[in-house]
């Protein structure tokens, strides 16, 4: 059986409608599926981990931001996440296709990734889904709380860098 989402338990009808996100609610949760693309994808390890919550759990095993930190900063050292040493990029998350259920500070979202590899390889080496608990803290910013990532199709990023092959113009 295919693994499924469903809608959040604490998300009742009531709860929903009395305390509806606002549409900058919304664009700002976008807004931090795309800036967690973008600061993973270009190396920024600092603007990455700010995308959580200090108490936030990614991946159902790294909890905190120093946990997360670690566990990035690995990825990054590996060649398996932002750029590789000599600057090239070997792969880019697409995240898209997003739906947000929440209500007041709350919100539960499903997007879906692609991973894109940067070199000679076949271009999409992976399909997965998101499923994100973000929440609206105190100072107004929305973070993940947690995030999940079900692989759908494909295999994620390995432990061996993409090789890029650069195209000479004249």
């Amino acid at each position: 059986m295919a693994w499924r989402a469903s809608a959040p338990r604490w998300l009742s009808a009531d709860v929903a409608e009395a305390n509806r996100l606002s549409a900058d609610d919304r664009l700002d949760i976008l807004d931090l599926i795309a800036r967690y693309a973008h600061t993973l994808d270009s190396g920024d390890l600092d603007g990455y981990v700010n995308n959580f919550a200090p108490d936030a759990v990614l991946f159902g095993n790294q909890k905190g931001r120093e946990q997360i930190r670690d566990y990035v900063a690995k990825l990054m050292r590996e060649g398996r996440a932002g750029p590789l040493p000599n600057g090239d990029v070997a792969y880019r998350h697409f995240a898209g296709q997003s739906t947000i259920d929440g209500a007041g500070n709350r919100a539960t979202v499903h997007s879906y990734l692609l991973w894109i590899n940067m070199g000679s390889e076949p271009p999409i080496s992976a399909a997965a889904e998101y499923v994100d608990e973000c929440v609206k803290l105190d100072d107004g910013r929305w973070y993940f709380q947690s995030r999940v990532l079900h692989r759908l199709a494909g295999r994620f990023p390995g432990s061996q860098p993409v090789t890029v092959s650069r195209t000479q113009t004249t």
